[in-house]
């Protein structure tokens, strides 16, 4: 009850002008000579399709390997060139849709088919370039000009969303304007940063993480896949179908002289013309560039060869020094064991002394406390022994001063019992 189609387009923003990478292309890729032209219009739709690219070229795929096909057949159209810093850099940004068309039959109530539509969008941001270190000039510079001009305001349009000012600025470049959708609006949005991790770029590469942090503030409101009734389909084609009959109806011999086509048409043609020729001028340039790479790098060639020489007998010399150098260490780590197993045996004879130190250290400690004990003892006995001679020298004193006492008693006695009995002898001779 269902029928699945899948459409694929490829568009190139260059130099703020819209080129279709796949018209003149089949299914597979394979290219009829067309030139991309580059007269694109973008405009509003005033529906729910929104931003609508004029006389973009939708291409009807049935597999994986068509749409892949069709891809590598836009990008071989891209704009490339060789700068400084890169030998392919991109002078566009690139923007590869895949649209499903999934076919419902006699879904509504009137019996009509409906369709749903679900777009899926590939864009490839050329990244900002410094003119002075890029060396671009003339026409690169001009690209590089566009570029970061686009980039500026994708970022402008990043701040404001942020930010949620009340005006947006979509519309100040091509690029904004046509990814407007992903950029706060209906769809799920996922950017891809890409940096380096060399010091000449350190530069780019902050801005550019500061770039993606920005975008994270960015707050989409997905919606499911929308449906599309059968005569809105209908509609759109009858519209391709009336620019066909236009041309066609302009498409006429005159008098075998050529033929007359649209004003649009004609446009479209000296736009191919003129970028075929830009095309041409780019390959000789681009050629003329690996020319001069070429021979720069057969220069650096010979440079690298006589260094490689050079390095080559350095190499030689280092061998033989680093041959000594084994020996000499040998010899070093020979002397470095027997050293130490001497300290070893010095940290174990250290440690037998320091545990023999302590033992005296502590047989000291106790010597100590019994000289002290001894030192006052023997104090305590002079002090006893003066106490004992000063307590004699008294004694003696006292017995002395007695047996004095004693001798002048008996004395006395003596002298006394004399006369007493020279007074009692006296007494009786007289009484005689």
């Amino acid at each position: 009850s269902a029928e699945y189609y899948v459409h694929v387009s490829y568009v190139e923003l260059y130099n703020e002008e819209l080129r279709d990478l796949l018209a003149g292309t089949d299914h597979a890729g394979e290219s009829n000579g067309f030139v991309p032209s580059g007269n694109l219009r973008v405009y509003e739709s005033g529906t729910d399709k929104g931003v609508v690219i004029q006389g973009l070229e939708e291409k009807l795929v049935t597999s994986a390997k068509d749409a892949v096909a069709l891809m590598q057949a836009g990008a071989m159209r891209r704009k490339v060139a060789a700068t400084r810093c890169n030998d392919t850099s991109s002078r566009s940004h690139a923007i590869f849709t895949i649209t499903v068309f999934v076919r419902e039959r006699a879904v509504t109530v009137d019996g009509e088919d409906v369709s749903k539509l679900g777009k899926l969008n590939l864009v490839d941001l050329a990244g900002s370039e410094n003119i002075g270190r890029s060396g671009a000039q003339n026409v690169r510079a001009r690209e590089a000009g566009s570029i970061n001009k686009s980039l500026l305001v994708l970022g402008r349009v990043i701040n404001a969303l942020v930010e949620k000012a009340t005006f947006v600025p979509y519309r100040d470049s091509k690029l904004t304007h046509i990814i407007k959708d992903s950029l706060g609006g209906r769809t799920r949005t996922c950017m891809i940063a890409t940096i380096s991790n060399a010091v000449d770029h350190i530069e780019e590469t902050v801005k550019t993480l500061q770039y993606a942090s920005q975008a994270k503030g960015i707050r989409n409101r997905p919606v499911a896949n929308k449906m599309v009734l059968k005569s809105e389909i209908v509609h759109d084609l009858q519209q391709h179908i009336e620019r066909l009959n236009r041309d066609l109806e302009a498409a006429r011999d005159n008098a075998g002289t050529g033929f007359y086509v649209s004003k649009d048409t004609y446009e479209e043609l000296t736009t191919q013309a003129k970028a075929s020729r830009e095309v041409a001028e780019e390959w000789k340039q681009r050629v003329a560039l690996w020319e001069e790479e070429v021979q720069r790098t057969n220069d650096k060639m010979r440079v690298l060869s006589n260094e490689h020489a050079a390095t080559c007998r350095e190499l030689s010399t280092t061998n033989e020094t680093l041959s000594a150098t084994r020996a000499e260490l040998d010899t070093t780590q020979s002397d470095l064991q027997r050293q130490t197993l001497l300290t070893r045996a010095h940290a174990h004879h250290e440690r037998a002394l320091n545990a023999a130190a302590f033992v005296l250290q502590a047989s000291a400690r106790t010597s100590a406390g019994d000289a002290q004990a001894l030192h006052a003892k023997t104090a305590r006995m002079a002090e006893r022994e003066q106490q004992n001679i000063q307590a004699a020298t008294l004694i003696g004193e006292s017995v002395r001063t007695e047996v004095e006492r004693a001798q002048a008693s008996a004395v006395a006695y003596n002298e006394s019992a004399a006369r007493q009995s020279q007074q009692l002898l006296h007494a009786l001779q007289s009484r005689v």
